[in-house]
């Protein structure tokens, strides 16, 4: 500070927590500047006896003497009855402190003054005079003011208080000192705020300058009480006193959550809600709000300005109406306009029951022997699927068995998203393949109600065991492990012999690998054992990957006298190891202050669509690289004032894939500059060569902010990204042209404000906003630093933006991803969808997949391509491109009902026919893309899968004979069918066609449904069922005769 004349500092902390100044323990309080008001050998103040004891109880005189002479005087007086009485000063000092002086030996000394009324203070030495008030927990500091009763003052008007008509938790007015007249009017001093429960806010008062001054009283609870007496005073003593109480409302509601279940579209459920008034006065009802705004949830009838008096009760109704399916969730806040508050939360969701039956194989089972399968069904849907009867068809060996009755008196309820699952019991009585369907009837509107049986009789021989070892951690230099033990009910490959006579095992013949050095165990010991009748083998088999990856091993065992080998393992494993990612930390530019910014540190775990060998986490440790930088006390900070609490990672439980974990670092700016911080994390992560994660903030004293800002875009695609420049001066700043300083990535960024590419000016307390477009050109996240100058100063101020590029991801499978193929044979592949990542919310229904091979080696037809379990219903499927010289079809899946792609499972089945290869080629890799048609941010893995071409003679291509193998009926939709249905057929040679109903017992329903003349290729027919009289709900099949042979599909009626 400069001045002409002397003048006086004082600072003080208020010790108390007022709006907007730090809360945690051990962070410095507010501080103020006040300068003296009275300088000289003079001056007469008074002690307020209109302060209540709390904020009189201690109150002091503060005097500094600039030259102190000891021989000289220094008088106190006190007025009783218009005389004043004076003492020694120095006869009351609490604190006396000498101190340097200008010309000579200053002191500093302190009165403590226990009565209120008027005193003078009087020296012949020049002082400086300060009166104070210290309470428990604050301390107010005013001006030595003079009393007008002891002066000529003109001054002798109170300061009018206004109140706005406001809530009493939230009340807001003005205060003037009077009169009018500016000679006469001394003006306002600061005020004295005596509150329990109340915070303030009030703007600046400059002693002796300001005439008004707004002011806001807000309750911090509004569930607990709270008093506030506020003594506004001007400059010469006069003062009004004004008390405020508020009463906190007590109400209760009850139900306190309530579900109103699964609704079916278009349907209406409502429920009562009881709002009792706890407390001792009325409650005025008027208000009812839900949190997210919706229109589903509604309060019935009108509750507008309802009293409720004391232990009063009052019901309303809430009601939802299924208007679009989803789950909806909110919350419910009741009250007025002085008190809405959340009590109650309500939920619903709506939808259709969809029954998932799933298809079970048994495989083979030997002759006279009981096997069991678990069966399972699925309520996908979102309301609740009812089950009122069910039906099997087909062989007899296969028995369901029930925990319960099923009917219509007694139906089965499978909740949303739940399953049902019983027993299927298989007996086989001869050496056969055996096939059962069960059909269920239920309320489910997308349907897949059919659980398809197959089963294979065998005669007795040698049993042997497979093992998927699952995901396993790779053993790892740094973190090294011992080799997996099998897990399975016996501690390894279990080899049976079910025969009457001795197997002997003469050696094993793998024939498929990848990897598969990983399964650890002595192969010596499967060559030439014997193994006896009903006897059993069991070799152990160690896991050891150590490598991320998919492990395989499978072999055969080649017996005694057998000359095609039968019997065979296969061991499967995936070794796997977590990553994980975390993002720099930037507070940007922020103003100097005591109060602490908070922003978050996230640590993820890789999920397996983001790094497909994810596993759990372990984080051991945080440390800084320079310790000093930052405290992991959350009572301080470190040198470079950062404090994080790492109470809220608990270091002892595992991370799972695809979890975060959040840390709040805490920066204090106090220091002008940079101020800059490295965190090592320590973990059991793959990547520990990341860089250090970095915290950056910069400081500036002034008032000008330039903010950054971030977005989250799908990859390939552009979003916009907004900052801010905002000046909190009282002056208009000019500023030289923004610039792009750096960027990770040229051309991902683009300043779009043309007018911040050249001189600009803010004038005071004007925000500027500032927009980057920014495309997301690579799956990694990019930033780019803005650089903005005053042209006064040239000060540099920095803002930066964050990019990050999105991709949800999903494997695609080819199964089997290798098989040996024989010329003129077909042979079967199936696309599979991984589980993962749920994709709903991206509204995936429409997709393409090009499928690639080699052209010389195999043949596809349209008629080789049907949909999958999982797709079938919900989509169909149009070849949009088809070249069989290049080897190339690109194939376009569309929803048929509205539904988004999210489920797992069998997308595609293909069959290829394997030509005469007369190259030096001996196999074909299949390559299979599947991309989103509207390039959301959904990634789909692609597969690949190799067929290989196995030694031939000449004869072999005797079987190469085109027969009705080729014809097919490729699709029925829609399939169950009503009325009429659409048959997708492909026809080899030009044919007379027809088309018949055929029960399942072989005989002819109807025919023909269609009958004519058709050219090769690929048809679509319409089959119209309605004009086949007295025909009940069930399973038929469609029969297609040519010349060359009769092809059967199933379809269900359902009328």
């Amino acid at each position: 500070f400069e001045s002409d004349k002397k003048i006086f500092i004082s600072q003080y902390s208020s010790g108390t927590e007022e709006e907007g100044t730090p809360t945690p323990r051990g962070s410095p309080a507010q501080l103020s500047i006040c300068a003296v008001q009275n300088y000289g050998s003079g001056a007469v103040f008074s002690i307020d006896e209109n302060l209540s004891d709390n904020l009189r109880n201690r109150s002091f005189i503060q005097v500094f003497i600039d030259e102190y002479d000891e021989d000289k005087e220094i008088k106190l007086g006190r007025y009783t009855d218009d005389e004043i009485l004076y003492e020694d000063a120095t006869k009351y000092v609490n604190e006396f402190k000498m101190m340097p002086g200008t010309n000579g030996s200053g002191v500093y000394f302190l009165v403590e003054l226990v009565q209120y009324g008027d005193y003078v203070l009087d020296s012949e030495m020049p002082f400086t005079a300060n009166l104070y008030t210290l309470t428990g927990n604050a301390s107010i500091i005013s001006q030595a003011v003079i009393n007008p009763k002891l002066t000529d003052a003109s001054d002798i008007y109170k300061p009018l208080v206004t109140v706005d008509d406001m809530c009493m938790n939230k009340i807001s007015g003005t205060v003037c000192d009077k009169p009018d007249d500016d000679s006469k009017r001394s003006n306002l001093t600061t005020p004295v705020f005596d509150m329990t429960n109340y915070s303030r806010i009030i703007d600046p008062i400059v002693s002796g300058e300001t005439q008004c001054s707004d002011w806001k009283l807000i309750v911090k609870n509004e569930d607990e009480p709270a008093v506030a007496d506020i003594l506004f005073r001007d400059c010469v003593g006069n003062d009004t006193l004004v008390h405020f109480a508020y009463i906190p409302p007590s109400i209760k509601i009850t139900p306190t959550y309530y579900d109103f279940g699964s609704i079916l579209m278009s349907n209406q459920e409502s429920h009562i809600f009881t709002l009792t008034n706890l407390a001792n006065t009325d409650f005025l009802l008027n208000k009812a709000y839900f949190e997210n705004g919706g229109s589903d949830f509604e309060v019935i009838g009108n509750i507008e300005d309802t009293l409720i008096p004391p232990d009063g009760i009052y019901e309303f109704e809430i009601s939802f109406t299924a208007k679009e399916k989803g789950s909806f969730i909110d919350s419910v806040s009741v009250g007025n306009d002085c008190y809405l508050k959340h009590f109650a939360i309500v939920e619903a969701s709506v939808g259709e029951p969809i029954i998932q039956a799933y298809d079970l194989n048994f495989g083979n089972i030997e002759v006279s022997r009981t096997a069991s399968k678990t069966a399972i069904i699925f309520n996908t849907g979102l309301s609740d699927l009812i089950i009122t009867d069910w039906e099997l068809i087909g062989d007899d060996e296969f028995t369901p068995v029930f925990d319960r009755n099923i009917s219509n008196n007694n139906p089965l309820i499978v909740k949303p998203k739940d399953k049902y699952t019983f027993k299927i019991e298989c007996l086989p009585t001869l050496i056969q393949e055996y096939a059962a369907s069960i059909t269920f009837t239920s309320n489910a509107v997308i349907e897949d109600s059919i659980i398809f049986i197959n089963a294979n009789g065998i005669e007795s021989g040698l049993i042997v065991s497979n093992y998927d070892y699952g995901r396993k951690r790779i053993n790892r230099v740094d973190y090294p492990i011992q080799p997996y033990a099998i897990e399975n009910e016996f501690d390894g490959i279990r080899l049976y012999n079910i025969g009457k006579n001795n197997i002997l095992i003469e050696n094993i013949e793998i024939f498929n690998g990848l990897n598969d050095e990983a399964f650890e165990f002595n192969r010596n010991q499967l060559r030439n054992l014997t193994l006896g009748s009903k006897k059993e083998y069991v070799l152990p088999i160690h896991f050891n990957p150590k490598d991320t990856g998919d492990y395989v091993l499978e072999y055969y065992y080649i017996l005694e006298g057998e000359t095609k080998p039968n019997a065979k393992t296969l061991l499967l494993g995936s070794g796997i190891v977590p990553k994980i990612k975390y993002q720099a930390v930037d507070f940007d530019t922020v103003l100097q202050s005591n109060n602490y910014i908070t922003k978050e540190i996230v640590i993820k775990n890789l999920s397996a669509n983001e790094w497909k060998w994810a596993d759990s986490l372990r984080i051991y440790d945080f440390e800084a690289e320079d310790p000093s930088s930052i405290s992991f006390n959350p009572l301080f900070f470190g040198t470079e004032n950062y404090s994080i609490d790492l109470s809220a990672i608990d270091m002892s439980k595992p991370i799972p894939p695809g979890a975060t974990v959040t840390l709040s670092v805490h920066f204090m700016p106090y220091r002008e500059g940079l101020n800059q911080a490295y965190l090592n994390i320590i973990s059991d992560a793959f990547n520990q060569d990341l860089p250090p994660l970095k915290l950056t903030a910069y400081v500036r004293s002034n008032d000008v902010v330039f903010a950054g800002g971030s977005a989250n875009v799908c990859e390939d695609q552009t979003s916009i990204i907004i900052g801010h420049i905002e000046n909190n001066t009282l002056e208009t700043i000019d500023f030289l042209p923004i610039i792009l300083e750096t960027q990770s990535s040229i051309g991902d960024f683009i300043l779009l404000n043309e007018e911040l590419l050249s001189d600009f000016t803010l004038e005071a307390n004007q925000t500027k906003e500032v927009q980057i477009e920014y495309t997301a050109n690579t799956y990694s996240s990019q930033s780019v630093v803005l650089s903005l100058l005053d042209k006064n100063d040239y000060y540099n101020r920095t803002a930066v933006f964050y990019g990050y590029a999105d991709r949800v991801g999903r494997n695609l499978t080819i199964s089997p991803i290798k098989q040996s193929v024989l010329p003129g044979k077909k042979y079967a592949c199936s696309i599979n969808l991984d589980a993962g990542v749920d994709i709903d919310e991206y509204d995936v229904r429409e997709l393409f997949m090009t499928i690639h091979y080699s052209p010389n080696m195999l043949l596809i037809r349209q008629s080789y391509i049907s949909l999958g379990a999982a797709l079938k219903g919900d989509y169909d499927f149009v070849i949009e491109e088809m070249n069989t010289s290049d080897g190339y079809i690109k194939i376009r899946f569309y929803t048929i009902n509205e539904t988004n792609l999210n489920e797992s499972g069998e997308l595609l089945n293909i069959d290829f026919l394997a030509l005469l290869d007369n190259t030096d080629s001996k196999e074909s890799e299949i390559i299979i893309e599947l991309e989103d048609a509207n390039g959301t941010c959904v990634k789909f893995d692609e597969s690949i899968a190799i067929l290989e071409s196995t030694n031939y003679c000449a004869s072999a291509f005797r079987d190469i004979i085109i027969s009705d193998e080729y014809n097919s009926i490729n699709s029925i939709f829609p399939n169950p069918v009503k009325h009429t249905a659409e048959l997708d057929i492909s026809l080899m040679f030009d044919s007379n066609l027809e088309l018949n109903l055929v029960s399942l017992d072989g005989s002819t329903i109807a025919q023909p449904l269609f009958k004519g003349e058709l050219i090769a290729g690929d048809h679509k027919v319409t089959c119209d069922f309605t004009q086949i009289p007295n025909i009940s709900n069930g399973i038929y099949f469609i029969e297609m005769k040519t010349v060359s042979g009769i092809v059967y599909k199933k379809i269900m009626i359902l009328r």
